[in-house]
């Protein structure tokens, strides 16, 4: 499976998720790191876009993550999110549901619509 990843130069191989971790996202609390990519560099640049807004710093670099095709990923139908999943700024709901995959760690990743 190959995923993408849009960051600042500096943090683009970070592999601790180390942002996610002091700042929080869509699918963590702050204090809980996770890794954010998406499955083609488009949506992974959508993403981008959506959190910084219109002005994008000037040293992003786009990461391919070649990942494993036969490990266990947890994958979420648009049914099965809570309300307000998408609302910016995130939902705690949505936050609480990431939380509870990253931290149980039984796969490898979250695969979300």
């Amino acid at each position: 499976m190959r995923a993408w990843r849009i960051a600042k130069r500096a943090f683009a191989l970070d592999r601790q998720g180390t942002g996610a971790h002091l700042s929080g996202g869509r699918w963590n609390s702050p204090g809980v790191a996770a890794v954010y990519a998406g499955l083609t560099p488009e949506i992974a640049a959508m993403e981008k876009l959506v959190h910084t807004g219109e002005i994008l710093p000037q040293d992003l670099v786009l990461v391919m993550l070649d990942l494993p095709d036969d490990e266990p990923y947890q994958h979420y139908a648009l049914k099965d999110l809570p309300v307000g999943w998408d609302a910016l700024p995130s939902s705690t709901r949505a936050m609480a549901m990431g939380d509870q995959f990253l931290l149980t760690a039984t796969h490898l990743g979250l695969i979300v619509p």
